[in-house]
């Protein structure tokens, strides 16, 4: 049985994306999203936690998408 996990993430790019591809058929697109959220320690100091998420892309209209569209620092 085939089991899908499906994940929204909102962040922006901690590079520009690397493109590769495998063969002709093949391409693939890999994205360093850094996702924040802010925190409040028992203390009352305010920090931010950075959490860093691999997406690796295989469709080729959404690769097409982010090589026309995104960059370091792109939110996405």
């Amino acid at each position: 049985m085939l089991s899908i996990n499906k994940v929204n993430l909102v962040g922006n790019l901690d590079r520009h994306p690397e493109f590769r591809e495998f063969s002709p058929q093949v391409h693939m697109c890999e994205l360093i999203v850094a996702t924040s959220k802010p925190l409040t320690k028992r203390n009352g100091i305010r920090t931010v936690k950075t959490e860093w998420h691999r997406v690796a892309i295989f469709d080729r209209q959404v690769i097409e998408l982010a090589r026309d569209q995104l960059m370091k620092g792109s939110k996405v």
